[in-house]
């Protein structure tokens, strides 16, 4: 059972994501979070998704996934990490002054956290060929989005749902091609 809440919390992610930015008439310019915090009862509703969907993914990831691929300490603690600024996120909505700091810090201390979970994973020697290629192409994708967003932030700014939303499934696509092949 634990193996699959992977599966169903990244899917509930999805579908929930493409409700809220359907209902908005996408901005390319915003992000997921600014989408959200268009009004307080989207913003409300989509902290209850991210809490329900985090809460599923931990038990999965600390349940079976670490144990299946024999992950040590450091990916939990750098799970812990995502988590904690996944929660951040969430209910601290991305708008003007201390909030978008504070925001910043958990979104981007999340999607740091990322990186370093596929970097550990690609370490395992559990891991199939098909997910280390992805690991591969989703860190090539990861890190040199993070490079052109910090040098580059007109660009980033530009195509910020979309970069998001390739961002999100580089790190969820090689979880699954992990859980499955």
């Amino acid at each position: 059972m634990l193996k699959q809440l992977g599966f169903i919390s990244i899917i509930s992610m999805w579908i929930g994501t493409f409700l809220l930015i359907r209902h908005h008439l996408p901005d390319l310019g915003k992000t997921i979070s600014q989408h959200a915090s268009k009004s307080a009862r989207y913003h409300i509703l989509y902290g209850i998704l991210e809490i329900i969907v985090v809460s599923l993914f931990s038990l999965f990831i600390f349940g079976w996934f670490i144990p299946a691929f024999h992950l040590g300490p450091a990916y939990a603690v750098a799970a812990i990490m995502g988590f904690v600024g996944t929660v951040i996120a969430a209910f601290i909505p991305d708008r003007e002054g201390w909030q978008a700091k504070v925001h910043g810090i958990g979104a981007y201390g999340m999607a740091m956290t990322l990186i370093v979970m596929d970097l550990l994973l690609l370490t395992s020697p559990h891991v199939h060929l098909l997910t280390r290629i992805f690991l591969y192409i989703s860190l090539a994708y990861m890190i040199s989005g993070t490079i052109i967003a910090i040098t580059y932030p007109w660009l980033y700014r530009r195509n910020a749902l979309r970069l998001q939303i390739i961002y999100f499934l580089a790190y969820q696509i090689p979880i699954l091609t992990a859980v499955y092949f």
